[in-house]
C-alpha cells in the first residue's frame, strides 16, 4: 500500500492510463519494492548511490552513463520518470526507462569490474535477485513491448 500511494503521488498530475493508471501504478510499486529490497539485501548499499569517481579511478573513462539504485528510486519517486509521459510519451516508456536504468547499473558494474571480482559477482547476485522479484511480483503487468524493449 505504501509504495501505491508513493507511485500516485509521483504520478498524480500525468495521465498514466486507460483505466486510472492502476495497472501502470501498481507496476512502478512493484519495481520500487524490488528496488527497496535490492538496496537493504545484503550488500545493497554497494549500489545505493552513484560511483565517487574521485575515488574510482578510470571510471568515468570507461562508464559513459552512471547509473545506482538510488537514483533510480529517487527519480522513480520524485516524478523524474513522470517527465517521459509529460514530454509525449507512453507509459510503457515510462517502465522501460526504469528497468532499463535497473539493468544499466549491473552493466556499467561488469563493464568496469573484472569477472570473478567481489563487486562482479555482488551484481550479478543482485541482477539475478532483481529478475526473480520481477517475474515473481510484476512481470505479469507489463505489456509485450515493454518486455521486449527490456530484452534486447
Amino acid at each position: 500500500k505504501q509504495f501505491i500511494d508513493l507511485m500516485c503521488a509521483s504520478f498524480a498530475d500525468v495521465k498514466v492510463g486507460d483505466d486510472n493508471g492502476s495497472k501502470e501504478i501498481e507496476a512502478l510499486s512493484g519495481i520500487h519494492a524490488m528496488l527497496s529490497k535490492l538496496l537493504t539485501y545484503d550488500f545493497g548499499y554497494m549500489f545505493s548511490a552513484p560511483v565517487d569517481v574521485e575515488t574510482v579511478p578510470g571510471y568515468k573513462d570507461t562508464v559513459k552513463n552512471p547509473m545506482d539504485l538510488g537514483t533510480v528510486c529517487t527519480k522513480l519517486t520524485s516524478g523524474g520518470y513522470a517527465d517521459i509521459v509529460k514530454n509525449g510519451g507512453t507509459f510503457d516508456d515510462v517502465l522501460v526507462a526504469v528497468l532499463q536504468d535497473i539493468e544499466l547499473v549491473w552493466h556499467n558494474c561488469f563493464l568496469f569490474n573484472f569477472d570473478g571480482s567481489a563487486i562482479y559477482r555482488m551484481a550479478a547476485v543482485q541482477r539475478r535477485r532483481a529478475l526473480v522479484i520481477q517475474k515473481k511480483s510484476f512481470d505479469h503487468l507489463l505489456s509485450d513491448k515493454v518486455k521486449s524493449a527490456v530484452s534486447d
